[in-house]
């Protein structure tokens, strides 16, 4: 107690006969809270000396023996954290195996913060209880997270969110969010930074929206999202997409001068614009056999990118938009890019026309506005509502054909503009550049069949973005 001396707070025990504060060193404890003694379970063939050293490494903790009264009692009423942001790949595949066998929201591209969030639900009472986390907001709406938000939203236990942005941590660069947590929820309280609250999200809502939580939600928005995913078919349906090229070791096999037959001018996500694609003078010391030679590679092989034409996205972009472009030429594309499929494309639908519709101002605002992620997924990407063209009906066909038509404008004005030095005609190649893409948007929105009300919508979101 603040300004209190020995004597003062002596007589206070003497008065009330008990201690000023409760005594806390009981209640102090360290471990490892995710993992329990059942860790070395089924390892019959460890030895006792094994085990204890398994044991001083990990420092398993058990909740119930360290807080035996508390389970008594019901458990805990509150639990706060600021765990750890550290993705299941990063973890030693012991405790990664132990995770996924624990864990009922595990999957590949987990991270440790959702498994404490797990077990602070294990933790808390049943009745008026709460817990709060500070974690990254990276949860909202990945495929990664798709279990750990069912398992939120199923049980009702999302009470708010509020938005925290970047930089509440010297150290972390990653946007954050403040979870509160407690039982028996029928909506979610989304807050700014101040803890204003801005809306409440109904839980019916969210789970319309296959379990993505939206922060910025709004009825008016939901009409229009919902508007244009009416009569549409995700993308896989049409065409699938794959990350490029994980050689294992950058260092070895992308190299600055081609130096035999083997090696093939190489494409990084920085390269890939909207119908453009610009070349750093790099190249790929491309073999598959040793890049095999360590774990982790992902090498594809020739005939995955020698094909007479594919899309490539760029798949790290801070815009967190959809850059895509075109390529006939059956370049090479590093991992930060993802490629399509030539195998699964269905041919009926050009894949200029799905360029287009890719890069349209309807598709990027649908994509930032769902998933507010700086990595293009492949579970995201896929995920786009695509009209599919009725090939019989004749404005269906139009649309589609001057869509292609204006793709291949585009891509050849993009090409031009590399050459041209005079800032005036750069600038009347760029207008025109503009005009071609403003056509395009204009034609998707006639696709999706889309209101001048909610035509504006996006247009004013893309004038603020």
């Amino acid at each position: 107690m603040e300004g209190e001396t020995a004597s003062s707070v002596k007589q206070q025990i003497t008065i009330h006969h008990t201690r000023v504060l409760p005594d806390l060193d009981k209640n102090i404890v360290s471990g490892n809270s995710l993992i329990g003694y059942d860790f070395t379970d089924g390892e019959l063939e460890l030895d006792k000396e094994q085990r204890k050293e398994i044991q001083r490494q990990i420092n398993p903790f058990e909740w119930k023996v360290a807080f035996p009264q508390i389970f008594r009692q019901g458990k805990f009423d509150v639990v706060i954290g600021n765990p750890p942001y550290v993705n299941l790949v990063n973890i030693e595949q012991a405790q990664r195996d132990y995770f996924q066998k624990t864990f009922k929201t595990c999957k590949n591209k987990s991270d440790l913060y959702s498994f404490f969030i797990e077990k602070s639900l294990d933790l808390i009472k049943s009745e008026n209880s709460k817990f709060g986390f500070i974690i990254p907001h990276t949860w909202l709406a990945t495929e990664s997270f798709e279990l750990f938000r069912k398992l939120l939203i199923d049980k009702g236990f999302i009470e708010e969110i509020s938005e925290m942005g970047f930089k509440v941590f010297e150290d972390a660069i990653v946007s954050t969010v403040v979870l509160i947590c407690s039982n028996n929820n029928s909506s979610i309280t989304i807050k700014n930074r101040n803890f204003i609250q801005k809306v409440k999200v109904p839980y019916k809502v969210i789970k319309a929206n296959n379990y993505i939580i939206d922060l910025d939600w709004s009825l008016v928005k939901q009409k229009l999202y919902d508007k244009i995913e009416e009569n549409t078919v995700h993308l896989e349906k049409i065409i699938s997409f794959s990350r490029g090229i994980k050689t294992s070791d950058d260092t070895r096999f992308v190299l600055a001068s081609k130096k035999n037959s083997d090696c093939f001018k190489i494409y990084r996500g920085r390269n890939i614009k909207a119908h453009q694609i610009n070349w750093d003078k790099e190249w790929i010391w491309y073999r598959p056999d040793l890049m095999k030679q360590k774990v982790g590679c992902l090498p594809h092989s020739k005939q995955f990118f020698e094909v007479p034409e594919k899309l490539v996205t760029q798949r790290v972009n801070s815009s967190m938009q959809l850059l895509v472009a075109y390529d006939a030429a059956k370049n090479y594309f590093l991992d930060t890019v993802n490629v399509s499929r030539y195998s699964s494309w269905d041919k009926k639908h050009s894949l200029k026309f799905i360029c287009g519709l890719l890069n349209s101002k309807l598709i990027n605002y649908w994509y930032c506005n769902k998933y507010k992620m700086p990595t293009i997924g492949l579970y995201e990407l896929h995920s786009v509502p695509v009209h599919p063209i009725d090939f019989e009906n004749k404005n269906d066909k139009k649309i589609h054909d001057d869509i292609v038509k204006l793709v291949d404008t585009l891509i050849s004005k993009n090409q031009e503009i590399k050459s041209i030095s005079q800032s005036d005609e750069i600038s009347n190649f760029k207008n025109k550049i503009s005009y071609n893409q403003s056509n395009i948007d204009d034609l998707v929105y006639q696709l999706y069949n889309l209101t001048a009300e909610e035509i504006s919508i996006i247009e004013q979101s893309n004038e603020g973005s």
